[in-house]
């Protein structure tokens, strides 16, 4: 009977979590998506998309294909996380220039408090476009409710052929039937 060797430990979860330390050369130094995840905040599964969707955050990869991000990438993350928390979309800041980026989440920022309607966790802008498209959903189900009733009307004999048509019209458009 041969006797099996011992498993290699396995790493703690710690161990998992710290940064990745150079190991010859500056394309393998960085932080694993775990840990980019862990410290920015965004979804690993989104970093991905975002790198698909975008190009952005391109890492580079080791050998094996993991992928591997700078700190200035992070940093960049960290930026893009505080745009989209003052109501951006990922697709409005991924594509810019960390200047631009950086200028745009401070002019935010600064304007969130005096804005109002803005949810406290949200941002400004996300309620902003929320409270608008309520509205319009509010707006387009009269519009719809109006025409229903012209419908109805011209299907009673109110009206007849082409009229019980343009009173339809007439309500989608908003106008008095």
């Amino acid at each position: 009977m041969s006797k099996r060797a011992p498993p290699a430990p396995r790493p703690s979860p710690a161990a998992l979590l710290t940064p990745i330390p150079p190991a010859g050369g500056d394309a393998l130094a960085g932080a694993s998506i775990r840990v980019v995840a862990n410290r920015t905040g965004i979804a690993a599964d989104t970093l991905r998309m975002w790198e698909r969707r975008y190009g952005f955050p391109l890492p580079s990869r080791r050998p094996g294909g993991s992928r591997v991000y700078s700190e200035e990438v992070i940093a960049q993350l960290h930026v893009v996380a505080r745009a989209i928390e003052a109501g951006f979309r990922p697709s409005e800041v991924v594509t810019l220039a960390p200047e631009d980026l950086e200028k745009l989440v401070v002019a935010a920022e600064a304007e969130a408090p005096v804005r109002a309607g803005a949810s406290a966790g949200a941002g400004a802008g996300a309620a902003a476009r929320a409270g608008a498209a309520a509205r319009a959903r509010a707006g387009a189900a009269a519009r719809a409710g109006a025409a229903a009733r012209a419908g109805a009307r011209a299907s009673t004999g109110a009206s007849a052929g082409a009229s019980a048509v343009e009173s339809v019209i007439e309500a989608l458009r908003g106008e008095d039937v």
